[in-house]
């Protein structure tokens, strides 16, 4: 190794020569980590950077499904209170409708759930999250509005088939009033076939069915229209029962010969 002399005091000792590139004289590039040096740290530095921006991404897309998931939460109970109500008198909830309240209450209640979630969805700032709300919200919708529909057209063959059983029974009142009139058994006849054949129609019924149908309100007719006749006579009973003894179930013929 070279050396080169050295003072202290009066002695003299042989040092080492230092590489120049460690005084900063004569540096090389890849001394410094140049070249490939520098291309490796210009590597490192990104994937940091790509790191740091995952990171950041990851928890936005966090961010956006917490807040979507919360969001979907206070619809769903919002739903709630409106399909089931809320054990209130004031909002006893669409389910609890029968008949032609259920037909009432349909249009307002679809209108309830819209509102619902508009408003839910307005306190939703950010536009992925609300995005993701839609998207669970269009879900449930299809399942709460399928369901609603079932009990809608349940109760609106309820409310149909309790229209023309009304409409028999008054019928039967109708012929009673007028002591089994011809003309009032006619009417009470053809309104009781009209009834009977809409709710054949709607339930599909067989001509047996209809048949056994049509053979039961006729015998209420026949029996209402005669206990007012006896009030009167009870000849003119026995004689409305004879005249009319082949429109009348065999059964019921003992209610008859009193």
């Amino acid at each position: 190794m070279v050396t080169v002399p050295r003072e202290y005091g009066a002695n003299v000792q042989a040092q080492p020569v230092r590489p120049a590139y460690q005084s900063g004289a004569g540096a090389s590039e890849v001394a410094f980590g140049g070249g490939q040096g520098l291309q490796r740290a210009g590597a490192q530095l990104a994937n940091a950077s790509n790191d740091l921006t995952n990171i950041v991404v990851k928890q936005q897309i966090e961010d956006n499904e917490r807040t979507a998931k919360d969001a979907e939460t206070k619809y769903k109970e919002r739903l709630r209170v409106i399909q089931f109500g809320d054990g209130t008198a004031e909002n006893p909830g669409f389910y609890s409708m029968q008949g032609e309240n259920a037909i009432a209450a349909y249009a307002p209640t679809e209108q309830a759930i819209k509102k619902a979630r508009e408003e839910v969805a307005k306190g939703i700032q950010n536009t992925q999250a609300r995005e993701l709300f839609d998207y669970s919200a269009d879900d449930q919708d299809n399942f709460v509005l399928t369901n609603m529909g079932r009990h809608y057209s349940t109760q609106r063959e309820a409310a149909n088939d309790a229209t023309d059983e009304a409409r028999i029974n008054e019928a039967a009142d109708e012929a009673a009033q007028f002591r089994g009139s011809p003309e009032a058994m006619a009417r009470a006849t053809a309104t009781m076939n009209g009834s009977i054949q809409a709710m054949a129609e709607r339930k599909g019924w067989s001509p047996e069915v209809i048949a056994s149908k049509q053979q039961e309100a006729q015998g209420v007719i026949m029996r209402r229209a005669f206990n007012n006749i006896i009030l009167d006579s009870a000849a003119d009973g026995e004689k409305f029962f004879l005249d009319n003894k082949d429109n009348i179930d065999a059964q019921l013929w003992p209610e008859f010969e009193r």
